[in-house]
């Protein structure tokens, strides 16, 4: 700043300017989606390989440092700070304390973490259970696919806000087949239940950054919209066009300081908490995939990755 101010720059970062330059960036060229593109090879040879560590028995710690070696990365340089989880650790959203010891008992496992090519990210999570048969890993697969259900609807002209919703709607469907709440999705949506057991936003923008600009910017002169006040995690508000680039990320968790409000409301005694309680132990769900919105649709620039590595 002192600088730009000694060689006679009055104005600096001017807010119009990065108004423009934001908006610009929102919409990826074919080079940017190709650098986003590749940025999924190094994340997910590094998610196949932590995935082995954790059904070999290893710490987070040692995860942490399979996922680095596979994809070539150190701590210094991943995108951001990997979140290797296992059991309830997966329901903190943030979760990097990577613990060196294991539990006793060995329930779950998710990673969030990506990779950089010439400066572009990806951002890639997936979740297991110890048992591929138990009820937690259905969750894990009906998730799995609401998630490229709801991608394959994605259109140019829609908000992003109309497909969490849906997400939202999807959640609560799962609280009443899982039998975790015993009331109708309709009714589980509309008092919000869902919102407790999903409490971030589907996704955001990708590019340079992972949380990248304008998620909320509508226009080149810099009109704001914010999410809604019962979505306030929601990191987009835009109307989808051509060559954005974003995440999809739903997830299903068991945090009980968000459950507490339910506990003693009336409705309350709808939820079976002999159920939730198991599930508490097992932390939570997220799987997301990075997409390009075209004019025909969403392409899953993961899934594309993951097919061309034989997975």
């Amino acid at each position: 700043v002192r600088l730009a101010e000694a060689l006679g720059f009055r104005q600096i970062n001017p807010q119009k300017a990065l108004n423009y330059l934001h908006y610009q960036r929102s919409i990826k060229t074919e080079y940017e989606i190709a650098c986003i593109y590749q940025a999924q090879f190094a994340a997910l040879k590094g998610h196949q390989a932590a995935q082995a560590a954790f059904f070999d028995g290893q710490s987070e710690f040692e995860i942490n440092l399979a996922y680095l070696q596979a994809s070539q990365q150190s701590d210094l340089n991943v995108p951001y700070a990997n979140i290797v989880a296992i059991n309830q650790h997966s329901a903190v959203l943030h979760y990097t304390a990577l613990q060196q010891q294991n539990p006793a008992q060995r329930l779950s496992f998710l990673l969030d973490a990506g990779a950089s090519h010439l400066g572009y990210a990806s951002d890639i999570t997936r979740s297991y259970s110890v048992d591929p048969n138990d009820e937690f890993a259905e969750m894990i697969r009906v998730l799995e696919h609401n998630k490229l259900a709801l991608i394959e609807q994605m259109q140019v002209g829609y908000n992003y806000l109309s497909y969490h919703t849906m997400m939202q709607q999807m959640i609560a469907q799962m609280l009443q087949d899982f039998e975790l709440v015993q009331l109708p999705a309709e009714q589980i949506f509309e008092e919000g239940i869902n919102r407790s057991f999903f409490p971030h936003g589907l996704g955001h923008f990708l590019g340079l950054q992972v949380h990248d600009v304008a998620g909320f910017q509508q226009n080149r002169r810099g009109t704001h919209k914010a999410p809604p006040e019962v979505y306030p995690s929601l990191r987009c508000t835009r109307t989808l066009a051509p060559n954005m680039v974003l995440t999809v990320e739903p997830g299903l968790y068991f945090i009980p300081l968000l459950l507490q409000r339910w506990r003693n409301h009336p409705l309350g005694k709808r939820f079976n908490w002999q159920k939730i309680e198991h599930f508490i132990a097992y932390g939570g769900i997220r799987t997301e995939d990075n997409i390009v919105i075209r004019a025909n649709g969403a392409e899953n620039l993961t899934q594309q990755a993951l097919t061309a590595l034989g997975g």
